[in-house]
C-alpha cells in the first residue's frame, strides 16, 4: 500500500510507513485545511468528520490548530460544545469546558466514555480552583467546602503514559530481544 494514498482509518492505521511523513509520526490522514480561512459553521463540520478523537482530531481536522491562537479556538469550541452534548447538568459541562489554556497544550483525553462518566450519580467533579484540596482525612479528602467521603484515593502525580506501561510488561520479540533494548535508540516495532 502506498501511504500517501491510503483511504480508510484502518488502512492507515495498519501501515507503518504511514507515520513516517506524519508531524507526529502519527499513522493518521493530516491535513493541510486551516481552519482560520473558513467560518465556524463549516470549519465545525469538517471536525465532526474526524474520528478518534485525541490525538487523530488534533492531526487530521485542520493543520494550523497547534500554531494558530484562532484556529485553536474554533477547535476548542468544538469541542468544548461537543462536551456539552454529552454532559447533563450544564454547571459540570462548564467546568469540563473551561479555557485556560490552550486545546492540546496539555493532553487532551484519549476519551472513552470519559465526559459521560461524569453524568452517574457516584461520580462528582469537584473544582479544586474555588474549594481547594486542604488535606486527605479519614474519611476521604475534604476541601475548603466539605468532606468527600471516599473508599480510596490514587495520586496521580506524574504518569509514562505511552512507553512505560509497554516497557514493564517485558514483551519480547523475535530471538527473545526485549522491547527496552529494542527502543534503547527511539522507538520502533520488533
Amino acid at each position: 500500500m502506498d501511504p500517501s494514498s491510503a483511504g480508510t482509518s484502518s488502512e492507515l492505521r495498519n501501515d507503518p510507513r504511514r507515520s513516517r511523513n506524519h508531524i507526529e509520526g502519527l499513522r493518521t490522514r493530516g491535513s493541510s485545511r486551516q481552519p482560520s480561512m473558513l467560518i465556524p459553521r463549516n470549519a465545525g463540520g469538517r471536525m465532526s468528520t474526524v474520528g478518534g478523537g485525541g490525538f487523530q482530531f488534533m492531526s487530521d481536522s485542520y493543520s494550523d490548530i497547534r500554531f494558530d491562537k484562532d484556529a485553536n479556538e474554533t477547535a476548542a469550541e468544538f469541542i468544548r460544545d461537543k462536551i456539552r452534548q454529552q454532559v447533563k447538568d450544564p454547571k459540570v459541562a462548564e467546568l469540563l469546558c473551561r479555557d485556560t489554556y490552550p486545546y492540546a497544550t496539555k493532553r487532551p483525553p484519549l476519551e472513552t466514555n470519559y465526559y459521560k462518566t461524569f453524568n452517574r450519580d457516584n461520580v462528582t467533579l469537584v473544582d479544586l480552583l474555588s474549594t481547594p484540596l486542604l488535606r486527605i482525612v479519614e474519611a476521604g479528602v475534604e476541601t475548603s467546602e466539605t468532606v468527600y467521603e471516599l473508599d480510596g484515593v490514587v495520586l496521580a502525580t506524574g504518569f509514562d503514559a505511552m512507553t512505560g506501561p509497554l516497557l514493564r510488561m517485558g514483551v519480547r520479540g523475535r530471538n527473545g530481544l526485549n522491547l527496552g533494548e529494542c527502543w534503547e535508540h527511539g522507538r520502533a516495532p520488533i
